[in-house]
């Protein structure tokens, strides 16, 4: 019996021995491999870069653009560098309305300014990942900025038919996806005084509903 009880006890001694040498040469290769090992990052070429074709120019900042959680930047199409996008790089933390982009990007309306696509980015600076929302860049001026420089008040026709009719046909195309835009004001908007495009709402899904709405 006492011989039995050794025995066992001299084979728990040779399993403890073999299990603290492999234990300890598996923490020594484990942290061999972490010494030596660097996560992946993006490269020079991915970096800046949405959906692998459109390139964020982050020394072209566009500040008429800008929102309180997101800024905007000159973006260039690789594929069709002679259109003009605006990419807004959220801010980190902040609050995005994603539930309405892909309705947006699937409805488009001549009256709102045209979301292309969004995405993840890895930006050069900072060098962080940011939610990145791409729009056409609209051809007007806004509105805020031409009622400044306009010396005469605006015939009212005009304003009826030419600025109010078409963000109510915008506001009812939004309405009719379940969205509400809660960003419409005179900063927002943007006029064509050339007539081509006319007047374009701006975005609204960078930041809460409302969030940056002017007091009145």
């Amino acid at each position: 019996m006492a011989q039995e009880v050794t025995k066992k006890r001299s084979t728990n001694v040779v399993k403890s021995s073999v299990n603290s040498e492999m234990e300890d040469e598996l923490s020594k290769t484990l942290n061999s491999f972490l010494r030596g090992y660097t996560p992946a990052t993006a490269s020079d070429r991915e970096r800046d870069m949405l959906d692998g074709i459109y390139k964020i120019d982050l020394n072209s900042p566009l500040p008429d653009f800008n929102f309180k959680t997101a800024f905007a930047y000159n973006a260039v199409d690789m594929k069709n560098p002679e259109r003009a996008y605006i990419a807004l790089v959220c801010e980190a933390n902040a609050v995005q309305r994603t539930q309405v982009i892909h309705p947006l990007i699937n409805a488009p309306h001549p009256n709102l300014m045209v979301l292309v696509t969004s995405g993840v980015v890895e930006l050069s600076r900072p060098q962080e990942e940011r939610l990145v929302v791409l729009y056409e860049k609209p051809k007007g001026e806004k509105l805020s900025r031409l009622i400044a420089a306009t010396k005469t008040r605006p015939n009212f026709d005009f304003i009826c038919q030419s600025i109010i009719a078409p963000i109510a046909l915008a506001i009812q195309h939004l309405s009719d996806l379940g969205i509400p835009h809660g960003s419409i004001n005179c900063d927002n908007i943007y006029y064509d005084t050339a007539g081509t495009s006319g007047v374009v709402v701006g975005p609204c899904v960078t930041e809460p509903c409302g969030y940056s709405q002017p007091f009145y």
